[in-house]
């Protein structure tokens, strides 16, 4: 059901953030799991990096950073797809 729901978020209006918790909590009402338990198995220094690796992509993204270095590799290229994907490879 989760997995249909992020598939259909985009069409009933949700975030994909409301999708991946009601799916959590479903699963934890289904399994009656004990819920402090469950939030002692997450592995939280990974959630927090993924967070903060939002947090620095977002910000890269709303100043610019991201289009400016884009645009440097189609110069650095001449547009060229090939080489560009040959620099992606390489690095």
């Amino acid at each position: 059901m989760t997995i249909l729901g992020f598939v259909a978020h985009q069409y009933v209006h949700l975030e994909s953030s409301v999708v991946a918790l009601s799916g959590a909590s479903l699963l934890l009402l289904i399994t009656k799991e004990d819920v402090e338990q469950a939030l002692q198995a997450v592995e939280w220094p990974v959630i927090f990096f993924f967070i903060g690796l939002f947090i620095v992509v977002g910000g890269l993204e709303k100043t610019g950073v991201i289009e400016s270095v884009a645009k440097w590799a189609v110069k650095m290229t001449g547009g060229n797809n090939l080489l560009m994907k040959r620099a992606e490879r390489d690095s």
